[in-house]
């Protein structure tokens, strides 16, 4: 990528980092504390990427919204008292990111994911160093997969949409960085 770009914007669940044991541990223990069934692990992965409230509705179909509410609620206190006891960096991650950075490309975190809360593990992690800013559904008006926070970001990173690379592992990153003009690149499990 060096060379090519001199941004590259990362998604944080799913692409730097394997949060889904922490978010399905947290998200489980708030069902349980509704006397709901525990949610299977391949559905939370599937919902994991929209933000923590559109993941919970989704998982939630036909839960009246106030309960659903609650339910988010829970899950939040429970994933922010304890978002990195299992979340892991991907294997090869810190090699990938000291290489763009070795090739000058200047990095940036964005994520439907709360800002302090990503910034929070992304430091807890020990790749806080690698990233100039770092960015959360409150910081623009609409989220991914709509193209504000990549817009957003390389506005602040000083880099246009035909020098950007938004990569991603959810449909709402493709979008997002499709419709910013940025190139996209899709990583998988």
């Amino acid at each position: 990528m060096a060379g090519r770009f001199d941004l590259a914007i990362f998604d944080l669940d799913g692409t730097l980092a394997d949060t889904a044991p922490d978010i399905e541990r947290a998200l489980n223990k708030a069902m349980a504390d509704f006397g709901r069934p525990p949610v299977p692990h391949e559905r939370v992965l599937r919902s994991i990427g929209a933000g923590a409230k559109a993941s919970c509705e989704a998982i939630l179909p036909g839960e009246d919204l106030e309960r659903a509410a609650e339910i988010v609620t829970r899950y939040r206190e429970y994933y922010d008292a304890a978002n990195t006891v299992w979340t892991q960096p991907f294997a090869g991650i810190d090699g990938a990111l000291e290489a763009l950075r070795a090739g000058g490309v200047k990095m940036a975190v964005a994520s439907n994911k709360r800002q302090p809360q990503s910034e929070q593990i992304i430091r807890e992690l020990g790749l806080m160093g690698y990233f100039s800013d770092v960015f959360g559904p409150e910081d623009v008006e609409r989220p991914k997969p709509e193209p504000d926070m990549l817009k957003l970001t390389m506005e602040r990173c000083g880099v246009g949409p035909d020098r950007s690379v938004m990569v991603g592992d959810t449909v709402y990153d493709v979008a997002a960085g499709r419709a910013s003009g940025a190139t996209t690149a899709l990583v998988t499990r």
